[in-house]
């Protein structure tokens, strides 16, 4: 099953919607998570249905920012087990397939302020499930090009990581 996560960066305006169209078209994934939509729930919708995903699970940005979007073709059942600013986690079955899986579409907040409780949030549904689980999005741990270490070839790429979470 394919699946799209991308961290669109805001769908107000014609063209970013036209591109969004465009990748699913060209991919025609089952699921596409989209994070930063800066929508809010009517025009989140229109812009979703606009794309061929008749089914989503819209949570509205908040004056303008954030903003996430679970959606997914027919097919597929898809159970919402909770859902925040910053995270929309699913049940999976598809048809034909017996074993359920867990989606959790992730936005980790790019404020250091929150840092701590999002990634608490990410702990505490870790400990949910026993099913297999696939965890996207857009994680914020990276910010800046300095805190990256590697080639730029991507051969071999190594993160610090502060340990902090």
């Amino acid at each position: 099953m394919k699946h799209i996560c991308w961290n669109v960066r805001g769908l107000g305006s014609p063209r970013a919607v036209r591109r969004l169209r465009h990748i699913i078209k060209q991919h025609n994934p089952y699921m596409v998570f989209l994070i930063e939509t800066k929508l809010d729930q009517k025009r989140m919708d229109r812009a979703r249905k606009s794309c061929g995903f008749i089914n989503g699970i819209d949570i509205e940005a908040e004056r303008s920012r954030d903003g996430l979007c679970l959606a997914w073709k027919g097919g597929i059942e898809v159970t919402l087990k909770s859902f925040s600013k910053w995270h929309i986690d699913v049940l999976v079955k598809e048809d034909g397939i017996e074993e359920e899986w867990r989606f959790t579409g992730f936005y980790g907040s790019p404020y250091l302020r929150d840092q701590n409780h999002v990634w608490n949030i990410l702990k505490r549904l870790s400990q949910d499930s026993n099913c297999p689980w696939l965890v996207a999005g857009d994680f914020n741990e990276i910010m800046y090009s300095f805190e990256k270490r590697g080639d730029c070839q991507g051969t071999k790429r190594e993160w610090r990581y502060s340990g902090k979470h």
